[in-house]
């Protein structure tokens, strides 16, 4: 698959968004929301993420951002109608029956590419993962793994991460969600991992670090790797039939256009232009 077109200012955006979104849910947790579980949390935070990108497109901030990154990735061309009209926002699909995906929810993020050779063609890359989100309990335990998700999760672990919901102080608001890659792991190290947090207050991204024997990732980090095609999956077939099947939980972050398609190109280039959607 050809390299995707760097938009370094578009994913910052997308990540400030999430970031904010991310800060309030970890506060009110503790103080409006105790009783919300893992299913209720993820609602939260696309609520919150729906006020984000909303202020972000009154502003048309996307919009700038992607100019500026189109005018940096093609110097000598004129490329600037692309952006017009794009936006974020945020869709979440509820669960309507038990799944058997192995995970709480998908997760897929979805952002304009564009390549320019003889032609300009402007697509829209989807990048894909099976999330299996843990909250850790009032008595500092996290909740084991079903006798389903151990006979399905082990074929999926190149594109599952575990999402992590700890507590920064017991009993209060949320630390930063971390995000533990099973990629390349067995998922009994994974597993040995989750239970080295019982008990534990991690504060930071550093602290989950210091316990766990992997790497842990922010939500920022995990953001922008899908967003660069580096986590996950972009197989439009998986994401289908295992991350975002229609019966399951799902969450589709976008960048892109009112109504789902790019502006038409000026005139006098119609005919060099293309644009391609890849089905989320």
């Amino acid at each position: 698959m050809p390299e995707l077109l760097a938009i370094p200012k578009t994913i910052e955006l997308l990540k400030k968004c999430w970031q904010a979104a991310e800060a309030r849910i970890c506060r009110e947790v503790g103080t409006k929301y105790r009783e919300a579980d893992e299913e209720a949390i993820t609602i939260l935070l696309c609520g919150e993420l729906r006020q984000e990108f909303a202020e972000k497109n009154d502003n048309r901030e996307f919009e700038t951002a992607f100019a500026s990154d189109l005018q940096n990735g093609f110097r000598f061309l004129d490329l600037n109608w692309i952006s017009h009209g794009l936006i974020g926002r945020v869709a979440h699909h509820p669960r309507h029956v038990e799944k058997k995906t192995g995970g709480d929810f998908g997760l897929v993020v979805a952002r304009p590419d564009v390549e320019h050779r003889f032609e300009t063609r402007v697509s829209m890359h989807s990048q894909g993962l099976l999330v299996q989100a843990k909250k850790q309990s009032k008595t500092g335990t996290l909740g084991r793994l079903t006798a389903m998700q151990r006979s399905v999760l082990p074929a999926r672990l190149d594109y599952t991460a575990f999402l992590l919901y700890m507590y920064a102080v017991c009993g209060a608001e949320l630390a930063p969600f971390g995000w533990l890659f099973a990629r390349g792991r067995a998922l009994t190290a994974v597993e040995a991992d989750l239970a080295r947090l019982k008990g534990t207050n991690p504060k930071s991204i550093r602290d989950y670090q210091r316990i766990l024997t992997s790497s842990v990732a922010s939500s920022t980090d995990v953001i922008e790797a899908l967003s660069r095609g580096e986590c996950g999956t972009a197989d439009q077939r998986v994401i289908d039939a295992e991350i975002c099947p229609a019966a399951a939980s799902s969450v589709t972050v976008e960048i892109t256009w009112r109504d789902g398609k790019p502006p038409n190109p000026p005139q006098q280039r119609l005919q060099h232009h293309i644009y391609l959607r890849q089905g989320l």
